[in-house]
C-alpha cells in the first residue's frame, strides 16, 4: 500500500489562467456581439457540466412522508487541488456578472425601469462569489502564487465594478487600482506573447475605468498607480499616436475637395456658423415685429 508520509509535500495545483479562460469563453459565446443573455446561459450550463463531471451536484435528501430536503454542496479549501473546482467558482461569478450586464443594457432603453435594482443585486451576488473565491485561495498551499495573483486581480475588478454601479467612486478607484497593479505584475512575469496581449488589453480597460472614477469623484487624492513597465508604456504611447492621427485624416481629405475641376478651399465649421449668425436680422424694432405679426401699429 502506498501511504503518504507526514513530511511529504502536498501536490501543487496546475496554474489556472483565469483571464485567458474567461476571455476565450466570452469571445466564443456571445460577448463579441454584446449578447449577455447567451453568455449567461453558457455559464450556467458550464457550471452544471463541471459539477456533473466532478460528481459534485446538489441533491435532495429523502425523508419519509415529507418533502425532499435540499442539500447544497459547496467547495472547500481542501478540494481546490483540482482546478475544476476553481473554474466552478469563476463561472458562477461570470454568470452573475453577465446577468447584471444584461439588466444594465435593458435598463438603458427605459429610464424608469426597475431592472437597475436587479442589476445591482446581481453585481452584489458576483461580489459575494468573488469573496468566497478569495477565502478559498488565501494562504492555501494547493494554489500557485501566479494563480493567487491572477485571482486577486480578478476579484478586485469584480468588486470595483460593484462600487462603480453604486457610485462609490473612491472605493471603486481603490479596487481598480489594485486590479491594475496585479495585472501589470502578471504582464511583467509572464513573457509569453499570448498572455501579454491579454494582460495589456485588460490593463488599458482598467485604466479607463480609473480615469472615470477620478473624474467623477473630483478628488485629487485618488491616485492612479504608475507601475514601471517599459513595454506597457511603449504600447500605450503607440496607441495614443494612432488615436491622435485618426482625427487628422478627415481634414486632409477635406482640403483636397474640388469643384468644377478646380481646388476650392473649405472653411472650418465655425466660420459657417459665424456667417449664418451675421445673416440673421435683429428682431428688436417695433416695425419689424408688427409687420411679422400682421398687426396695425396705433
Amino acid at each position: 500500500m502506498s501511504s503518504k508520509e507526514p513530511g511529504e509535500p502536498k501536490p501543487i495545483l496546475n496554474s489556472l489562467n483565469i483571464l485567458q479562460l474567461i476571455r476565450t469563453a466570452q469571445q466564443k459565446h456571445g460577448l463579441r456581439h454584446e449578447n449577455y443573455q447567451r453568455y449567461r446561459g453558457y455559464c450556467a450550463r458550464r457550471v452544471e457540466r463541471i459539477r456533473k463531471s466532478l460528481k459534485f451536484t446538489h441533491h435532495y435528501k429523502c425523508l419519509p412522508k415529507r418533502a425532499g430536503k435540499f442539500i447544497a454542496r459547496t467547495v472547500t479549501s481542501e478540494l481546490v487541488g483540482d482546478k475544476r473546482y476553481l473554474e466552478l467558482i469563476v463561472f458562477e461569478i461570470e454568470r452573475c456578472w453577465a446577468h447584471a450586464m444584461e439588466f444594465k443594457f435593458e435598463a438603458l432603453d427605459d429610464p424608469l425601469s426597475r431592472k437597475k435594482f436587479g442589476m445591482r443585486q446581481k453585481f452584489r451576488n458576483a461580489a459575494k462569489w468573488a469573496q468566497f473565491l478569495c477565502g478559498l485561495i488565501k494562504d492555501n498551499e494547493l494554489v500557485e502564487e501566479v494563480t493567487k495573483l491572477e485571482a486577486r486581480a480578478y476579484i478586485s475588478f469584480i468588486q470595483g465594478s460593484l462600487e462603480l454601479e453604486l457610485r462609490n467612486w473612491k472605493e471603486a478607484a481603490e479596487q481598480f487600482n489594485a486590479s491594475r497593479i496585479a495585472y501589470t505584475a502578471l504582464f511583467e512575469q509572464l513573457n509569453e506573447p499570448s498572455f501579454s496581449e491579454i494582460y495589456l488589453t485588460k490593463c488599458r480597460e482598467v485604466e479607463n475605468l480609473l480615469k472615470l472614477c477620478r473624474s467623477e469623484s473630483g478628488d485629487a487624492n485618488v491616485l492612479i498607480s504608475t507601475v514601471s513597465s517599459m513595454q506597457l508604456n511603449a504600447s500605450e504611447n503607440e496607441q495614443m499616436d494612432v488615436d491622435n492621427e485618426k482625427p487628422t485624416l478627415p481634414l486632409k481629405t477635406k482640403k483636397k475637395q474640388k469643384f468644377g475641376g478646380k481646388p476650392v478651399p473649405v472653411d472650418p465649421l465655425f466660420i459657417d456658423l459665424a456667417r449664418n449668425h451675421l445673416d440673421i436680422k435683429p428682431f428688436n424694432k417695433p416695425s419689424d415685429a408688427t409687420k411679422w405679426m400682421g398687426c396695425r401699429r396705433v
